[in-house]
């Protein structure tokens, strides 16, 4: 069996900025992974958008109890939010690991113990000094 990577990011940016709440989520093209999800105010840094796998990014549904990747979202009427986004790679450690270099070179972001709270077993995790962001390597 071929292991998988996800790279995984979070935070109270999403909370704040409202862009865990865009309707773009439910683009039954987006979730279904026939699309990567692009939005202007979905980013880490000023350089561009984050590229998402929305089908495999984790959602919260049901007042926050109940989490669900994208792809088996189906129809959520109005309680939904994005809880932890997975950016787009190919599945790859080297190809998440070249996203993770490529953002620190842009951002400020701290290697720490901590771990992802959902799904897979955390490879490396990372911090924002400014508590906007946290970030996971997963494999799965």
């Amino acid at each position: 069996m071929t292991e998988t990577y996800g790279l995984y990011v979070w935070g109270n940016y999403l909370y704040e900025s409202e862009t865990d709440r865009l309707p773009e989520w439910l683009d039954p093209a987006v979730l279904s992974g026939e699309r990567v999800f692009v939005h202007q105010f979905v980013t880490m840094t000023d350089e561009e958008p984050l590229r998402v796998d929305a089908a495999g990014t984790i959602f919260a549904v049901d007042g926050g109890n109940r989490y669900v990747d994208g792809r088996d979202l189906g129809d959520p009427g109005d309680d939904w939010k994005v809880a932890y986004i997975k950016v787009a790679t190919d599945g790859s450690r080297e190809d998440a690991q070249r996203f993770v270099d490529e953002l620190l070179e842009l951002v400020e972001m701290d290697n720490t113990d901590g771990r992802m709270p959902r799904g897979g077993e955390t490879v490396d995790h990372w911090e924002d000094p400014h508590g906007q962001w946290d970030m996971a390597l997963v494999k799965h």
